[in-house]
């Protein structure tokens, strides 16, 4: 039914800025596969050309998502009324964004550790099917918050209930289970040295917290963009961008 919905979206995606959003949301899911390799990449100790690779991809399409959506933002000022959301829709891809800069610096820090570190394996191989899962759950919660976006920007659908299964909080509460298990296993392996179990712990940390910042972008945007109700302040889209 999903994909029957997307496929109806870009039939009657009839102006410049609907085609434009849609190109965006498929470029996001391109940007949370290109962090998945990443992680893999790291858990399993690659090449350190596979983390640069994988950390210039990701800067790069990024960088184009951010100047599509300045563009966006100039064509709305000038004509408010191109998306269905009132406000523009800008706010909202400001927000998205603010996840997708928080998953570059990840991918970038796997690229910089990975030239410091020798090709040994970094990560123990019973920890790595754990560490995918995070991974997954966290990729899960941001695709969430481009799900919920996507019938709000291109049909200017109320906001889906943010306790629904599959919402963005429920795959966030996934990846705080995996990764407190993950936690646990690390510290309660006996062989594994302090020094070992530092990074370890980290690395779930900050993989954790990308689903966190997924979260609160998508209450944030609730409380912002309750229905059809948008705070003045969100007539101005690059004051929203601004300020993250």
């Amino acid at each position: 039914m999903e994909a029957l919905f997307e496929a109806v979206e870009k039939t009657v995606a009839a102006t410049p800025t609907e085609r434009d959003l849609t190109r965006h949301f498929e470029a996001i899911a391109e940007l949370t596969a290109i962090f998945r390799e990443a992680v893999i990449n790291h858990l399993r100790g690659g090449p350190d050309g596979n983390g640069w690779r994988q950390a210039r991809r990701f800067a790069e399409r990024l960088r184009a998502i951010e100047e599509a959506v300045d563009q966006l933002e100039v064509r709305e000022k000038i004509s408010p009324m191109l998306v269905p959301l009132l406000g523009g829709s800008a706010p909202v891809l400001c927000g998205v964004l603010r996840v997708l800069r928080e998953m570059r610096r990840q991918v970038t820090g796997f690229a910089i550790e990975s030239g410091f570190t020798d090709h040994e394996r970094r990560v123990p191989e019973y920890l790595v099917p754990m560490l995918q899962d995070l991974t997954d759950q966290v990729c899960a919660a941001v695709d969430a918050l481009v799900d919920t976006c996507r019938p709000v920007l291109l049909r200017g659908s109320a906001w889906a209930p943010g306790d629904s299964p599959n919402a963005v909080s429920w795959y966030e509460s996934q990846a705080d289970r995996v990764s407190m298990q993950l936690l646990r296993t690390i510290f309660a392996d006996e062989e594994l040295s302090l020094e070992a179990k530092l990074p370890l712990a980290q690395v779930v940390e900050e993989i954790d917290s990308i689903a966190d910042c997924a979260e609160d972008i998508d209450r944030e945007l609730r409380r912002t963009l309750h229905e059809d109700l948008v705070p003045a302040a969100l007539h101005s889209p690059g004051a929203a961008c601004a300020a993250h």
